[in-house]
């Protein structure tokens, strides 16, 4: 087996064996210390996810009031459509019709 001098030197090891605990330890302790430094972040964020959650069930809750005093209104037109000819054409420009079976 001859040596070449082109031929790249063995590789030894990346990190010395008997330092090895030193440094597997301190890329624990970055790590930790990452992880502790996103925890206000998360829940911040949590929060913030909280508060949403609850301003869209509110906006749904209105959305149905709104959604039944139109549908009172509508009715009431009809209602009023029926002996009036402006209501009758309100009804009519808007589309505004009884639900199959109702009256």
């Amino acid at each position: 087996m001859s040596l070449d001098s082109s031929s790249p030197a063995p590789a030894g090891p990346l990190v010395n064996p008997k330092y090895f605990f030193w440094v597997l330890l301190f890329a624990e302790m970055c790590l930790l210390a990452f992880l502790v430094s996103q925890f206000p972040q998360v829940r911040k964020q949590n929060t913030q996810f909280i508060s949403l959650r609850e301003q869209g069930r509110n906006q749904a809750g209105q959305a149905e009031q709104v959604q039944a005093q139109l549908q009172s209104l509508a009715g009431d037109l009809l209602q009023l459509a029926d002996s009036d000819p402006q209501a009758q054409a309100l009804a009519a420009k808007y589309q505004i019709r009884r639900a199959p079976g109702s009256r």
